[in-house]
């Protein structure tokens, strides 16, 4: 999900509350029907991973301490806590594994 991360570093980086680079997982999913889907996260979102097995998304939010988990089908949302301060976010699609590299905390949860 490349475009996914591209959208979200051509903004700068980061957006407010809400990530709209969801529309770009409808349109790969549905081609000429796609349509557009903003899904709501946490605050300071920076960086997200994908599960194209499972067709979840991951959203690292920097001052939520949070990951929100995006139900690709659903668009229904679950937030995890993690460290302090998550700045990225990696999948191991083979285990389903999700890794989150949180900078003030210095760890990985």
């Amino acid at each position: 999900m490349n475009t996914f991360r591209e959208v979200l570093r051509g903004a700068g980086g980061r957006f407010p509350h809400f990530v709209t680079a969801i529309v770009l997982v409808v349109a790969a999913a549905h081609g000429p029907n796609a349509h557009a889907q903003i899904v709501g996260v946490g605050r300071f979102p920076v960086a997200i991973a994908e599960n194209q097995v499972t067709n979840t998304a991951y959203v690292a939010n920097l001052d939520a301490n949070s990951v929100t988990v995006i139900n690709g089908v659903t668009y229904g949302t679950t937030t995890v806590t993690v460290g302090t301060n998550p700045v990225a976010v990696a999948v191991n699609a083979a285990t389903n594994m999700v890794y989150v590299a949180n900078e003030t905390s210095n760890n990985v949860t």
